[in-house]
Order: structure tokens, then C-alpha cells, then sequence
């Protein structure tokens, strides 16, 4: 088994999961007529684009390790990367897929103010695309199914990752052209005259974004052995080029700025060359490979999917526990409950459901594995 040592991966995710976190609180609250930041700019756009950096991420690592394994093993096993893509997330995926059709809509509490009912008319054909891995169509097609709506992402990843291996082995030598096109492909999908359904799903498939994390992913491995690589791998390495990419990050998140056409491939390119730094380079300005950020992105899957049941939770216990929802003991108190909840389901979650699979799938179906900390 080779093994490649990706140090900061699990801090990146975590950081990717806790603006999810922040974005669904205020979401939350602003459902149950609680003071909330939901209708400013920046914490609207902050879920959506933590979830482009959850695909550049993906798309940067598992290019690199299917490149990788077709390298040093001399093909890539399909069957087995499907079977460890299903080991990965699949459990997880139908124990929400069974919370948000069959358990939460069944407690009254649950309910949230202005969403539709998950039992209606369209009850079996959302399930159906619930189970054809295709919740993102669901919610274009169908009311959005409470709870269970954000596997939406998880979707667009198994849409992906159905034909990307694919092209990985088979079509090495244009693999670079194939992400260009998807790219600008989608770049103009995105400001043609769609409306409705159409442009919901356009907006949704950001394959560009896991596309420019494989073009990163494909600048690193072609540094080791070509001139030119090596040279940009080099400049984005610089300590000056890191504080400007960091910088443009902030003061875009923080001013919700938009760029159009460009705005996914601008922020994904971002989002990438912090990837790169943080994950190979050892003069990276940020490390995050403290312990607790290792964790919390070993369980970040976990945080993605369960923060909508934790706050909600969270929000239930506050209005027990507080009578005044409005002040501000009990805006601190729903964000340090939904975060403690959010973690607690998580590490259970990771542990009880998930970890057995990933051990399975570690020990029979893996031929390259990352390390978040330095092999013994």
C-alpha cells in the first residue's frame, strides 16, 4: 500500500464544515424568529462557498491519489474505488436519508417554520432520487426535504466521480484539456438565459470546482519531473503569493464580493492554492495539524450532515431554557449548544457508523492512502 503524507487535509475539511455550521445557525434561527445575520451578504454566501472548497478539496485529492495509483501500480482498480467511494459515503448518506424521510418528520418539534412537509404528493419520487444518489435533482424537481437537503453536495460528487476514473485511466494524456473544458463549460452555462429548474441544476453541478482541484492536483505531480510545473508549484510556494491569496480570501468572504461568470474558477483557484500550501508545501503560512483540527476533520462528514438536526436541537432546549429567544444569552447560547450538539452526533456518528466501514475499506479495497500525520 503507498502511502502519501498530505499533512493539513483534515484541518482544511473541518474548517470547510464549521462555515457550513455558522451559515445553517444563522439560517436557522432567522426560521424561528430568532435575531439572526441570515439576510447579510456574507453569511448567505458563506455555505455555499464552503461547499465549493469541500469540492476543489476533493477534487484535488482524489485526482492525485487515482494518478497516483495508476503511476505506481500500473492501472487503477475501478471496482475498487467505487467500493471504497460507497464504504466512504454511503453510510452515513442513508442514515440521513432515513432521519429526514422517516424519523424527523414524525416529531412535531422537528418541523421547521416555512418548509414544506416531507409526506406529500412527491413522496416516493424524492425518495426514489434520494436513493439513486441524486438529491440535488430532488430539490430542483420537488420541495426540498427538510433535514436531509444538504446531501445535495454528496449528489454532485457521485455524478462526478461516475465517469472521473474513467477518464483518468483511460484518457491520462488529455486530462488536462477535459477539466479546461468542463470548466469553461460551466462558466458559460452559468450566464446563459436558464431559468427555473435548469439554472438550479447548473448552479448545483459545480464540477468546475472539483475540476480545478484536479488541474492542482495534476500541477503538483507534473512538478516532481517538468520544468514548468515545478516553476508555478514554486511561485504559489512563496511566502508573499500565499499572504495575498489569503488576503483576497477574507476580504472576499468578508465583503461578499462576486465576480460573475468567474466567480466559481476564481474562488476555486483560491481555495486550491491554499490547498496546495497548506497540504505539500512545508513552508505553508497556516499549518493546521493540531490534534483537535485533525479530529474535527476526521468527523468533518459528520458535521456537514447532522448540523441542521443539532441546531434545531439546540434552538428547542434554548426556548425551554431561556424565555427571552430575542436577547442575547440566548443567540450565545443556541451557538455554543448547536456546535457542542453538532460535534457530539458527529463523533458518535464517526464511530458507531462510520469508522467500521472505513476500516474495511482501509484494509481490502485501498492501494493509496493519505496520512494526516507522518507514517512510523
Amino acid at each position: 500500500m503507498n502511502k502519501i503524507y498530505f499533512p493539513g487535509l483534515n484541518g482544511i475539511r473541518f474548517v470547510a464544515a464549521f462555515g457550513v455550521v455558522v451559515h445553517h445557525i444563522e439560517q436557522i434561527k432567522s426560521l424561528h424568529g430568532m435575531p439572526n445575520l441570515w439576510m447579510e451578504p456574507n453569511v448567505q454566501r458563506l455555505g455555499s462557498l464552503c461547499v465549493s472548497l469541500f469540492f476543489v478539496l476533493s477534487g484535488f485529492l482524489i485526482t492525485y491519489l487515482l494518478v497516483e495509483e495508476k503511476d505506481s501500480c500500473g492501472n487503477i482498480d475501478i471496482k475498487k474505488f467505487y467500493i471504497r467511494r460507497a464504504l466512504r459515503t454511503w453510510p452515513l448518506y442513508f442514515v440521513i436519508t432515513i432521519l429526514g424521510f422517516f424519523v424527523l418528520p414524525n416529531l412535531p418539534a422537528y418541523d421547521v417554520p416555512t418548509f414544506p412537509l416531507t409526506h406529500d404528493d412527491f413522496f416516493w419520487k424524492k425518495l426514489g432520487l434520494y436513493l439513486v444518489f441524486s438529491p440535488h435533482v430532488e430539490a430542483a424537481w420537488f420541495p426540498s426535504v427538510s433535514y436531509a437537503g444538504v446531501l445535495w453536495s454528496v449528489g454532485v460528487e457521485e455524478w462526478f466521480y461516475s465517469f472521473w476514473p474513467w477518464l483518468v485511466k483511460y484518457a491520462r494524456r488529455i486530462l488536462v484539456l477535459v477539466l479546461v473544458v468542463i470548466i469553461v463549460m460551466l462558466m458559460w452555462a452559468r450566464v446563459a438565459p436558464f431559468v427555473g429548474r435548469i439554472a438550479y441544476m447548473v448552479y448545483v453541478l459545480r464540477f468546475d470546482c472539483m475540476a480545478v482541484g484536479g488541474l492542482f492536483a495534476l500541477l503538483l505531480r507534473s512538478s516532481a519531473h517538468r520544468q514548468l510545473p515545478r516553476m508555478t508549484v514554486n511561485f504559489l510556494f512563496r511566502r508573499d503569493v500565499q499572504l495575498v491569496v489569503y488576503a483576497l480570501l477574507a476580504f472576499a468572504l468578508v465583503n461578499a464580493w462576486t465576480f460573475g461568470r468567474l466567480e466559481q474558477p476564481i474562488y476555486s483557484i483560491l481555495f486550491a492554492t491554499a490547498i496546495l500550501n497548506i497540504g505539500s508545501n512545508p513552508n505553508s503560512f497556516f499549518h493546521l495539524e493540531h490534534p483537535l483540527f485533525r479530529w474535527l476533520g476526521e468527523i468533518s462528514y459528520g458535521l456537514y450532515c447532522y448540523n441542521w438536526i443539532a441546531v434545531v436541537s439546540a434552538i428547542l432546549l434554548v426556548k425551554v431554557l431561556i424565555a427571552d429567544i430575542s436577547g442575547i444569552y440566548a443567540n450565545l447560547a443556541v451557538y455554543l449548544l448547536g456546535l457542542a450538539l453538532t460535534v457530539l452526533f458527529s463523533a458518535l456518528s464517526y464511530y458507531a457508523v462510520e469508522r467500521p466501514f472505513l476500516n474495511l475499506k482501509r484494509k481490502l479495497f485501498t492501494r493509496v492512502v493519505t496520512l494526516t500525520t507522518p507514517a512510523a
